[in-house]
């Protein structure tokens, strides 16, 4: 009886300790279940400012690099250079070694035509023009002649001659005559591209104003030929003169041939084609004291083209 009641005694000490341990398992997984939501926001909860701190801190990068190329000045720099690359060539033009680069704005009336063959009528002048020099012989015997009968003459010389004469090209410009433009090496023009028409013109501009110091506003084609290119020779800046009367002087006729061509077609306003170089141009030399003579005789004045029409001589 004692052995059973001692039996069931530990028994029933030993299911209680079970039931005891069991429950008190049961709590503490509560209590673990009750805290873990907690503990994980804690955890979390240090993490949700560190992403927005780098969300912040990344967005401003990408906000600020791409408005700041657009305000900023290089690209306004950009814009302004071209203005300075439209400054240059106007400075260029101010230089008269660059004929190139010249301003062709001239003195030109709006009246006068591209290419003048007379003058007005309105008064008794005519005006005597030479081609194709300066030579070492002709042409320093033609300034004598013009300068005992004080006349002014208009002379249309070639570049490669002024090149190898540079001292009768000086006294041209020194006794007061007109120095003008008739291409490098007397090219037929009409048969030339653009360029080298224009090559042909600035190549004798350059050679007389190193020599001389004049900037030539007035041209005569070799030949007289102008057509298709008058309005080239015109943007160019050069007023074209031809003329009316043409002595044929350069067939080498006779003195007195020579003085007869002129009187038979001498009017108000002429310009007469004589030539001072280019070929022997004794019979010139000799016809030119009579033809001045009579022709002053008849009441005629001389003077230089550009009076003639009324038109500047050089570029400013």
């Amino acid at each position: 009886m004692n052995r059973k009641l001692w039996g069931f005694s530990l028994f029933l000490v030993i299911f209680i300790g079970v039931i005891w341990m069991w429950n008190g398992s049961t709590d503490a997984q509560e209590e673990k279940s009750a805290f873990s939501p907690k503990s994980s926001e804690q955890k979390q909860a240090p993490s949700q400012p560190i992403e927005k701190k780098r969300g912040q801190a990344s967005s401003k990068p990408v906000e600020q690099p791409e408005e700041k190329p657009k305000k900023t000045p290089p690209e306004k720099k950009e814009t302004q250079e071209p203005a300075k690359d439209k400054q240059q060539p106007s400075d260029k033009a101010d230089s008269p070694d660059d004929p190139d680069q010249v301003d062709h704005s001239n003195d030109r009336s709006a009246s006068t035509p591209r290419v003048v063959y007379q003058g007005p009528s309105t008064s008794k002048q005519v005006a005597i023009t030479f081609d194709d020099g300066p030579d070492g012989k002709y042409t320093p015997q033609i300034l004598d002649i013009l300068q005992q009968k004080q006349v002014a003459a208009t002379f249309f010389v070639i570049g490669q001659e002024v090149r190898k004469h540079p001292a009768v090209a000086k006294r041209i410009v020194n006794e007061n005559h007109i120095i003008a433009n008739h291409t490098w090496d007397h090219s037929y023009l009409p048969k030339l591209s653009e360029s080298r028409i224009i090559g042909e013109l600035n190549r004798n501009y350059r050679e007389v104003y190193k020599t001389t110091g004049k900037k030539m506003s007035l041209m005569r084609p070799p030949y007289g030929a102008t057509k298709g290119i008058e309005k080239n020779l015109y943007q160019q800046g050069y007023q074209i003169i031809n003329w009316d009367i043409d002595s044929r002087d350069w067939t080498m006729p006779s003195p007195v041939t020579i003085q007869q061509k002129v009187f038979a077609h001498v009017k108000s306003g002429s310009i007469i084609l004589l030539h001072s170089g280019g070929g022997d141009r004794s019979r010139t030399v000799r016809a030119l004291p009579g033809l001045i003579d009579k022709l002053r005789n008849q009441g005629y004045q001389f003077t230089t083209v550009d009076r003639l029409i009324g038109v500047s001589p050089y570029r400013e």
